[in-house]
């Protein structure tokens, strides 16, 4: 509870994890009587499986399954960086916009135009950020394709409140929620299916194809 845990390989939980952030280069599996995962972020880069994810109060969860953390990471953080810059330049293009009517109106001075040029070499500059981050993004967000081996198991129930993503791809939980689920990516994108605990499916370990 109210951790933050990095794991280079496979992480075992016994009952649950609740307002956390949780980092695994592999799988991430919950078992016990409660199995259960609330609040915080999962970032599992091989498959996450649990019996509850999510409550009854919609409390907001954010699980990625099947890409590396350290790819997704990088996205989500370029992502972050653009969504700054593009309201930082909002910000300076409606200051420019009014210390030019400022000038027109003969209400300007040095101060005025000083402040002026400041905020056009600071539009002109977060310009040249956004140029990058454009050029970025669209690699970075190639390089989230997911594991086709990699899927997500609720053996109950997925609440409203929770975000799951696999790769670029996102599945959207009914307001009812969703039981008893499988979640995979699929070619055109996520693939849901029920989980029967009689026919469970494989969670891979290795690189080397072996699962249990």
């Amino acid at each position: 509870e109210s951790s933050r845990v990095i794991c280079r390989g496979n992480l075992f939980v016994e009952e649950a994890v609740m307002h956390s952030q949780v980092t695994v280069w592999k799988n991430c599996l919950l078992s016990g009587r409660r199995s259960e995962f609330i609040a915080g972020s999962a970032l599992a880069g091989g498959s996450f499986w649990c019996k509850k994810l999510g409550n009854l109060y919609e409390t907001p969860t954010f699980v990625a399954v099947g890409t590396a953390p350290s790819i997704l990471a990088a996205y989500r953080e370029a992502q972050k960086n653009m969504d700054a810059r593009l309201d930082e330049l909002n910000k300076a293009e409606k200051g420019i916009e009014q210390l030019e009517k400022a000038l027109l109106d003969g209400r300007g001075g040095e101060k005025v135009e000083a402040a002026l040029n400041q905020l056009r070499g600071a539009a002109n500059s977060l310009g040249v950020e956004i140029a990058s981050l454009r050029r970025e993004l669209p690699g970075l967000r190639e390089s989230l394709k997911p594991s086709g081996k990699s899927i997500l198991v609720a053996e109950e129930m997925i609440f409203k409140g929770v975000t799951i993503v696999f790769g670029s791809m996102e599945f959207r939980v009914p307001e009812a929620g969703s039981r008893k689920t499988i979640l995979k990516a699929g070619a055109g994108g996520i693939v849901e299916s029920g989980f029967n605990y009689h026919d469970r499916p494989k969670i891979f370990f290795d690189e080397g194809g072996k699962h249990e």
